[in-house]
């Protein structure tokens, strides 16, 4: 199986490591169901080149250099940058994580070598591929994969989204496999599945492998954090309802009156949906606005009325 999802022949000790990894341990870790393991696989595929590498290829680099000395990795003795570089699939680096990995070992009862004093050891089957094991399980990794989170797995093993990419295309390649089909069958899972055929995977053919993949797994036997994946479908535009609230005179039905002959309709129509608070402003307002025209027409009235009297008087 890791022979068909890998893009290329992986080494055959790697796989090896691989395999017996999680044949041997991977129930200790709920990676006995298939949805989980089918997130497990590809991260550990993509971070190790396709099963290529298990330990950090050493220049040393700049980088490398800075190693040394780090008490974040917790690199506190002379040659602990050197001594403790990357090693396993997912390269577990620093003395601090190697002495967390060993412990961790120890407490799953798997009789471990000395790690802290021979680090180089992680990078020897089995270990290279428990150590993969090792960092899912303490960073809490199958809650995620429960909700066929590809995204922030990702963002947790690599702290951002490197690769992204190559990682759902592992997915893709692992969950097929999984389900039984060809690594180049995409479009034959879409139609039994009933989805759009187009080849293309995306976030509902991945929602649809997710839920595929959780159903080869008894119901008992499932974690309950087990979920659908996260879809989201189509991004709507949302229908911009207003504020009810508003003061009356900020009605754009209002504002409109006076511009089309159908907003007239618009406005009466929107009567019976103003606060009770709004309607007595507006009813206020239309007798002071009448109360107004009826003062200023009587005033020109007699305006009009001086000017004829002084016309006669003329």
């Amino acid at each position: 199986m890791l022979r068909r999802i890998a893009k290329a022949t992986p080494n055959a000790t790697n796989a090896a490591s691989l395999v017996e990894a999680v044949n041997e341990y991977g129930a200790k870790i709920g990676l006995d169901q298939p949805h989980r393991l089918a997130q497990f696989v590809p991260q550990t595929m993509h971070e190790s080149g396709g099963l290529k590498y298990n330990k950090e290829i050493w220049g040393p680099t700049a980088a490398q250099k800075r190693y040394e000395g780090r008490k974040d990795l917790g690199n506190t003795q002379k040659g602990d940058g050197s001594k403790y570089r990357g090693y396993g699939l997912l390269q577990v680096t620093g003395r601090a994580n190697v002495t967390a990995f060993y412990k961790w070992c120890v407490a799953k009862g798997m009789n471990p070598p000395n790690f802290i004093e021979k680090p180089e050891l992680i990078a020897t089957a089995p270990w290279s591929a428990v150590s993969a094991l090792w960092y899912w399980d303490t960073r809490n990794l199958n809650k995620l994969a429960d909700r066929g989170d590809n995204e922030n797995i990702t963002r947790s093993i690599n702290g951002g989204l490197n690769g992204y990419d190559d990682r759902l295309s592992y997915y893709d390649r692992t969950a097929l496999v999984f389900l039984g089909y060809a690594v180049n069958e995409l479009t034959k899972f879409q139609k039994d599945h009933g989805l759009a055929a187009d080849g293309l995977s995306g976030p509902l053919t991945r929602a649809e492998m997710h839920k595929a993949l959780v159903a080869l797994t008894d119901k008992p036997s499932l974690a309950k954090t087990v979920q659908a994946a996260p879809v989201v479908e189509e991004k709507k535009v949302p229908v911009k309802l207003g504020n009810p609230d508003k003061p009356w005179y900020q009605s754009k039905s209002l504002a409109a009156l006076g511009v089309t002959g159908t907003t007239v309709t618009t406005a009466v129509a929107s009567v019976g949906t103003i606060p009770w608070q709004n309607l007595i402003v507006l009813v206020v307002a239309a007798f002071v606005a009448l109360g107004a025209f009826m003062i200023w027409s009587r005033i020109q009235d007699r305006k009009k009325q001086a000017e004829k009297a002084e016309a006669l008087k003329s």
